[in-house]
């Protein structure tokens, strides 16, 4: 008999450390579970729909959308209005759920085609998982993800939370409202130590369980992947992966001058490689933007090869500095990193790539979950928090990577088929909550 599993909060799988996580979900939950049917939730449809089809995942919209994606979110006025948009929306759902469970009938006039797609999913599905990743934490945008999850328990479907970050949260509603949700779902599971020890001090009491990332579930591609895109790209010998992002530093009183640093530091780095070991540098972008979400989302360097490009025009070795500006797949970039002597990422999951590819790697530090991350590994040495990045600091944990390049290389060996096992764990805990 088949399985309905409707998976929900997505992203877009333009950010390729979410889209590897969904395809890590999928081959757990494909190989935990007998015929199992899965559909997935996104803010991007017509985006996702293009890597997900692919392996037979039906793709609808997120219930409830995101203003990132889906308006012109672009100061506080518009910011206030899509709040009223999502009142409405809200309470339109609220009410279409009450009427169904009252009365049992369904006024699909009170939605939207998209949002009628989207409920039927909820419906027929046998459970609901709330994705692996990093979005319930700060401020009004997480309120998106905890109506996603609220709808499911209304509707009295099991509810998991799948090898997620929980936390910090920026206000007292929140908090209140976001422990009211986790207090009602079915299963909590977390992906290291800081969200369990979160979720204690939000006085969660609903049983949360400690696993790993699901990204570290993404098949590892085979040599002759790697060999094949490495030549794709005529990549040299001696090379160094790196992903950056644009962070705003948002509890900096300095924001312009860390952000300046930052990138400056970057540059900098890039010829020390060069000019002391001859490295290349090679730039694999884990965030991009497509023309259809342009569009609607003007955030300046929301596109991570924007601000690669940024970081190049202050190199002066540009020939050394190599940026790849190809839509890869999660799959294609994990054997381009797997590829790399060694890796520098700001982007979490890029370094969990590298990682579970036994490369050695420096994480830049912009969120706890990092720390988390390489905490899990016993690799907190190679963690560098992102106020704290200067020049110094990079050559000097480079330099240690070198030195212990064996000694790490031992320890992944060791330790990435525990946290595999344990990305694992939440496809079998889904398991036995169906049975």
């Amino acid at each position: 008999m088949e399985t309905k599993i409707h998976i929900i909060d997505l992203c877009t799988r333009l950010n390729k450390g979410d889209a590897g996580i969904i395809l890590g979900m999928i081959n757990d939950l494909n190989k935990t579970l007998d015929n199992p049917s899965i559909s997935v939730a996104t803010f991007t449809p017509q985006e996702d729909i293009k890597l997900y089809q692919k392996y037979n995942i039906t793709v609808v919209r997120n219930l409830i959308g995101s203003p990132r994606y889906n308006t012109p979110f672009t100061n506080s006025k518009s910011k206030i209005v899509w709040a009223m948009m999502l009142s409405v929306i809200a309470v339109r759902i609220l009410l279409f759920i009450l009427l169904m469970r009252v009365f049992n009938i369904r006024i699909y006039k009170l939605l939207t085609k998209e949002e009628k797609l989207a409920i039927d999913k909820y419906i027929s599905a046998d459970i609901i998982i709330s994705c692996g990743g990093g979005f319930l934490l700060g401020g009004f945008g997480s309120v998106i993800h905890l109506l996603n999850i609220f709808f499911g328990i209304l509707l009295k479907k099991p509810v998991v939370i799948y090898a997620q970050s929980i936390g910090p949260f920026y206000s007292k509603i929140l908090i209140m409202f976001a422990r009211y949700v986790l207090n009602r779902v079915t299963l909590i599971t977390v992906r290291e130590k800081v969200s369990l020890e979160y979720l204690k001090k939000m006085k969660v009491k609903k049983e949360a369980i400690l696993v790993a990332d699901a990204a570290f579930s993404l098949p590892n591609p085979s040599s002759s992947d790697i060999a094949s895109i490495s030549k794709r790209y005529d990549l040299p010998k001696k090379r160094v992966g790196l992903t950056v992002r644009y962070w705003k530093f948002p509890h900096s009183k300095d924001k312009k001058e860390r952000i300046e640093n930052y990138i400056n530091t970057i540059a900098r780095f890039i010829d020390f490689l060069w000019v002391k070991y001859k490295m290349h540098t090679v730039f694999i972008p884990q965030v991009i933007l497509t023309p259809s979400v342009k569009s609607v989302n003007i955030e300046k360097y929301s596109d991570d090869r924007e601000i690669a490009s940024l970081i190049k025009t202050r190199v002066k070795h540009k020939s050394k500095f190599i940026i790849i500006k190809e839509d890869l797949s999660p799959l294609e970039i994990k054997a381009l990193i797997g590829g790399m002597d060694y890796f520098v990422g700001t982007r979490m999951h890029s370094n969990i790539f590298a990682l579970s590819m036994y490369v050695p790697t420096i994480a830049i530090e912009y969120l706890p979950k990092t720390r988390g991350i390489m905490r899990m590994l016993n690799l907190e040495e190679y963690v560098i928090p992102i106020d704290k990045v200067s020049l110094n600091i990079l050559k000097d944990k480079f330099e240690q990577l070198l030195h212990n390049k064996t000694k790490i290389k031992e320890k992944l060996r060791k330790n990435i088929p525990k946290v595999k096992k344990l990305s694992k764990k939440p496809a079998e805990i889904v398991r036995n909550i169906l049975t």
